[in-house]
């Protein structure tokens, strides 16, 4: 979809983030959440869109807006995405406009809550707490460029640019059996992220399901046979060096993820940073995350703006008030209650299905009628 015919069928926009939350400071952007009706051509599968968020503004500068197809927005909100479900229960104040036929899904916006919100916010969450624990190691420990020479390598790897052997190794040799298979589902999961992201771009999207249910068999069955051949799979004598390789793309890795995160920070908050040991952002949320699921869980519903309930606790944080002992100690608590909760919120399982694909459905009818007015 263009942007005139996003802008066309635009059904809701508001002010999301840290201003619908109550927590912006005089560093925060305004950024903007959307949703809009799909075309008839989008509809009918004849043209792919689930988003846009590469807007610009007029000096060509990235802006922070994103705007989703409202079948895609539905089947996040389905998911109890947390990002998703701010959209529909946004603060009054932060609305820039919103249709008769996005109010349809807001009158519902119960309807798609369910135990599975836990996970959903928890899994964020989670993610937060990994930025920060990696961003602290970071902050007292920075990493310098590793060298090949240090790991006893040649100047250029004797394996292939992929190295699958070293992964090889990996999945055989370094992973206990008993994690096994736990590790063939994370890796199965990336590729069939990353496949399927490459089916998109150039595979016809009438052979997609057909090509992408064939690449997760293939990887499969790739995967189980890494760990039948185990060590075979390499000579004895390049046994060593694979493992020196694994441990130099593991640092060189590190190093990249570090040399990003360095260059990216903006001055003031790489201050505060270095001040409190934390980043303070990253720990606001994971709070903010933790907190949401239990009111969600103990039937509150999802309280986007935190101004009358932990704002001023979450303002604490993200100044690096709070120390980051006191930080994890919190995170685990919560994390305990939302465990307690889950046992016996009075949640559905999963949405109601039938109410939300019927009032979806009757939208997307009526966008094709008007269109072939």
């Amino acid at each position: 979809m263009t942007e005139k015919e996003i802008d066309e069928n635009l059904m809701f926009l508001f002010v999301r983030g840290s201003q619908a939350y109550g927590t912006n400071n005089d560093q925060s952007d305004e950024d903007l959440g959307g949703v809009c009706m799909p075309t008839l051509d989008v509809i009918l599968g004849n043209e792919k869109f689930e988003q846009k968020d590469d807007y610009v503004d007029e000096n060509g500068e990235k802006t922070d807006k994103v705007v989703y197809n409202f079948t895609k927005a539905v089947e996040l909100l389905i998911q109890n995405n947390p990002n998703m479900l701010d959209f529909i229960y946004a603060p009054e104040r932060c609305i820039r406009h919103s249709t008769p036929e996005w109010e349809r899904l807001v009158e519902v916006r119960d309807s798609f809550l369910c135990s599975k919100a836990k996970w959903a916010y928890q899994g964020y969450a989670i993610a937060q707490l990994n930025r920060i624990e990696t961003h602290r190691k970071y902050l007292l420990k920075p990493i310098n460029k590793p060298n090949r020479i240090d790991f006893g390598l040649p100047e250029e790897s004797i394996f292939p640019s992929t190295q699958i052997e070293v992964i090889s190794k990996l999945s055989s040799q370094y992973i206990d059996s008993s994690n096994q298979d736990a590790f063939y589902s994370e890796i199965t999961q990336l590729f069939d992220r990353e496949g399927a992201l490459i089916f998109k771009k150039y595979i016809d999207p009438k052979y997609y399901p057909i090509a992408i249910a064939d690449f997760k068999k293939r990887q499969k069955e790739f995967l189980r046979m890494i760990s039948s051949m185990s060590g075979k799979f390499l000579k004895d004598e390049y046994v060593d060096m694979a493992q020196r390789e694994l441990r130099f793309l593991a640092e060189h890795q590190q190093w990249q993820s570090y040399k990003k995160w360095s260059k990216s920070r903006n001055e003031k908050r790489k201050a505060l940073e270095v001040k409190c040991g934390y980043d303070a952002k990253h720990a606001m949320h994971l709070i903010r995350l933790l907190r949401m699921s239990i009111e969600i869980l103990e039937g509150r519903g999802v309280l986007v703006d935190r101004t009358h309930i932990d704002r001023d606790h979450l303002m604490e944080i993200r100044h690096g008030e709070i120390s980051f002992d006191d930080i994890q100690q919190e995170a685990f608590d919560l994390n305990k209650k939302a465990d307690e909760l889950y046992k016996t919120c009075q949640l559905p399982a999963k949405p109601d299905l039938v109410l939300i694909n019927n009032i979806k459905t009757e939208l997307l009818l009526d966008a094709i009628s008007r269109t072939n007015v």
